[in-house]
């Protein structure tokens, strides 16, 4: 029986935690009942502990739901598990939930703070936040039908069962909406009554005499949100080809216009991107974005085939003070263990398979992919336009239009969005360069050899560039950066090939991610923006589909409220 070192006490009960979490929290919920005539059903828990309570919600709704409903599951967990501790505590019900308990533990995701969006099958979608619930739910963007009022007992989580809790789950409550919860403690139910909810006790599971369920008796009427039929989307770049994924997945008739002739033309034609995340010393709402991002890239790109995915991780050199203040800052205040190390120069070197001369920041689990066969595997199954400019909103025939085309969407409204033209170098390898082993980060950037047979780096950033040309001055500017950076490979190199490419940056150097303000063209069709998404676009991109699914079809936000904003078009207005 697996125990809370946090909390000195048992995840589920001792006698069988499965039946308990059917007694208690489906049975209280009445479900399946409660989801037979929804459309999409979302349920929201506190204390995911080992996803048991998840997992069995979901089984029930595989085996009880009409096709075409779909089922949105919200958990917040403040001291995750690890994958090898959670199996360990379901093993004695692998018979019964073993190709759910396999397929969630597959996409389990880092254990840093923030939101993480796995998509389970193609109707369920499992929102997991590792934070504090006081200070996750009030970034929760949803409308929750069901409480899965778990964590530890309050005698033991006193924290947790506070009048905040219930005033959150009353903002995220409608008048329909039920709890159940194990405990019968007196300060829970008072609690409860005072936010608005009706609660009366139950029988409780085994030993347990008692436990409380009930429902929201207050709020607004239950709505139904019901997703567009038919959405337009203007760019085939991965910004673009994300967002028709999502909105294809969330029921949606998808089509995809591209001006070119093929996906992936723009800067998501390059041979190779990282997968790195973008943080700040202390948490941000922008870092949040991007944190959510990097793992939900890591995710999605893991099971597409042939895209190039070289799981290698990122080595980032410690080049001056500001460098080190900032890796300091990461190490001390994110919670990232385990998925970041700071190393002297003897391990940065160890890592790289390089002499490094100064310490450096790894991420053992960055990656990179190759964007362009990314682009060509999300437009698998799409219905995609190439060679098809759109010139004005009306010759996109849809209900709802998402522009994701990069700086030409300045061509539909006024945004402060400009290009910056970076080159690549493709460089022979030498005999030094070929004992690399992980991307390494210097303010450019360097592969390990690729398949290909040569090294990529980069990369230029000329705000001020519009030559689509390859230029030999770039190609020397980018081994100077080099050789400044890992002088072992001075003078070693050679530039065999390059690309240049024009990545779609904001003022604020911010994605602009949302609904544009107002209705455009002659049908007053709302338009939403996913563009800007800069140096980091795969990581940005791909969540920006998924940000943009849930805002137009519906469902839990994959992202915290206050990221949600730092992202929105009406920051410019």
């Amino acid at each position: 029986m697996i125990r809370s070192a946090q909390f000195d006490d048992i995840y589920f009960s001792a006698q069988d935690g499965l039946a308990e979490s059917r007694h208690v929290f489906l049975g209280g919920n009445n479900l399946p009942e409660a989801w037979a005539n929804t459309a999409r059903f979302c349920i929201a828990e506190t204390g995911f502990g080992t996803g048991l309570n998840m997992l069995a919600a979901w089984q029930l709704f595989e085996e009880t739901a009409k096709p075409g409903q779909r089922l949105d599951l919200i958990s917040i967990e403040k001291y995750p598990l690890s994958v090898a501790e959670i199996r360990e505590a379901l093993a004695g019900w692998a018979d019964m939930l073993s190709p759910y308990m396999d397929r969630m533990l597959a996409l389990y995701p880092m254990r840093v703070a923030g939101f993480h969006q796995l998509h389970l099958s193609d109707r369920v979608t499992l929102t997991l936040i590792f934070d504090d619930v006081h200070m996750a739910l009030p970034d929760v963007r949803a409308q929750v039908d069901a409480w899965f009022l778990d964590g530890f007992a309050p005698a033991k989580n006193p924290d947790m069962w506070t009048q905040p809790l219930y005033s959150q789950m009353a903002r995220l409550s409608h008048a329909s909406t039920t709890f159940a919860t194990f405990t019968a403690a007196r300060d829970v139910l008072d609690g409860l009554e005072q936010a608005g909810f009706r609660v009366a006790k139950a029988k409780g599971h085994g030993l347990k005499r008692k436990m409380t369920a009930g429902y929201f008796d207050a709020g607004h009427k239950r709505i139904e949100h019901v997703p567009p039929r038919r959405v337009a989307i203007v760019g085939a770049g991965l910004a673009g080809l994300s967002a028709a994924w999502h909105m294809r997945r969330a029921g949606c008739d998808v089509r995809v216009y591209e001006s070119a002739d093929a996906v992936g033309m723009g800067a998501s034609g390059n041979v190779l991107a990282l997968i790195n995340p973008k943080l700040t010393a202390k948490r941000s709402a922008a870092s949040d974005y991007y944190t959510a991002g990097y793992a939900y890239a890591l995710r999605m790109v893991t099971a597409l085939p042939d895209i190039g995915f070289s799981p290698h991780g990122s080595l980032h050199l410690q080049l001056n003070d500001d460098k080190a203040r900032r890796f300091n800052g990461y190490t001390d205040n994110l919670g990232w263990a385990g998925h970041m190390q700071l190393l002297d120069e003897g391990a940065a070197s160890d890592v790289a398979g390089i002499k490094v001369n100064v310490p450096a920041l790894y991420y053992p689990d960055a990656a990179a992919v190759g964007p362009h066969r990314l682009c060509q595997r999300m437009a698998e199954g799409l219905d995609v336009r190439t060679g098809t400019a759109i010139q004005n909103i009306d010759d996109a025939d849809a209900d709802v239009v998402v522009l994701a085309n990069a700086k030409a969407v300045t061509q539909f409204m006024a945004l402060p969005v400009g290009s910056v033209r970076g080159q690549i170098s493709m460089l022979a390898p030498c005999d030094a360069s070929r004992a690399i082993k992980t991307n390494i980060c210097y303010g450019g950037y360097l592969s390990p050899l690729m398949a290909a047979g040569y090294h990529v780096c980069g990369a230029t950033f000329q705000p001020w560039g519009t030559s689509p040309d390859v230029h030999e001055d770039d190609h020397i500017h980018n081994l100077g950066n080099l050789y400044k950076a890992l002088p072992a490979l001075d003078g070693a190199m050679t530039a065999i090939g390059g690309r240049t490419g024009f990545r779609a940056s904001s003022k604020d150097r911010l994605p602009i991610v949302g609904a544009a303000s107002g209705a455009f063209g002659s049908q007053g069709r709302p338009v939403y923006l996913s563009v800007a998404h800069g140096s980091h676009g795969v990581v940005s991109g791909l969540m920006a589909g998924a940000v943009l699914a849930a805002q137009i079809a519906g469902g839990p936000l994959p992202v915290g409220v206050s990221a949600f904003a730092a992202l929105a078009p009406a920051r410019f207005e």
